[in-house]
């Protein structure tokens, strides 16, 4: 299920994949009325003509959708918030590297109103994430629970305290700590099987 904003509206479409080719099902939208200026409508028609998507290879990491009959291109940017990332390793400068034993264990969420949910092995946590520009500072708190003998609950907590920056590159993010002590990798939490569509008006 693809979750949209659209201005002022909110949407909902299921959608498939198939290599490069993407296709979304109905659109279902809330008619909430936007500004003169707004152009809701426009993108959400543009969004029913997508076949197909690429994201970029240089730096901007962008998410590209292109329309049927080479009608256009919509270009995204790459942001962390409504994205679940999965702690991947960690790659210390020294060379080392400390790989994840378990990365649905280990998760942070960006939430839109600047606040953190974080999964720390058998504990949950909450906090605040600063982000301007390409800086980040992100204030967790955490439940104190024994977690099993395996648990990097102190490594992964280690990395979100120390962060200092963020970038994404090929769909990863990238939490880097100050004076290149190390980069720590998130991958997305993707679902594309979850059809389930959301109670709303069908889109125009």
């Amino acid at each position: 299920m693809a979750y949209i904003e659209a201005d002022c509206n909110r949407a909902g479409a299921p959608f498939t994949i198939d290599g490069q080719m993407l296709t979304f099902g109905e659109m279902l939208s809330t008619l909430a009325l936007c500004g003169e200026e707004s152009i809701s409508d426009q993108f959400m028609q543009s969004l029913g003509s997508v076949v197909s998507f690429v994201i970029t290879t240089d730096a901007s990491d962008q998410l590209v959708l292109n329309m049927m009959a080479d009608a256009g291109s919509l270009y995204f940017n790459p942001v962390v918030t409504g994205v679940v990332w999965q702690w991947v390793e960690f790659q210390s400068s020294d060379g080392s590297v400390i790989t994840a034993n378990d990365p649905s264990r280990y998760t942070i969420e960006f939430m839109t109103d600047g606040s953190l949910q974080v999964l720390a092995d058998c504990n949950r946590g909450f906090g605040d994430a600063k982000i301007e520009g390409n800086s980040i500072d992100l204030i967790v708190a955490t439940t104190r629970m024994m977690c099993a003998e395996d648990s990097q609950f102190d490594e992964f907590l280690m990395v979100l305290d120390q962060a200092v920056s963020w970038v994404i590159r090929d769909g990863m993010l990238a939490l880097a700590l100050p004076a290149d002590a190390g980069i720590a990798l998130f991958q997305p939490v993707l679902d594309f099987g979850n059809e389930t569509e959301p109670e709303a008006t069908p889109a125009p």
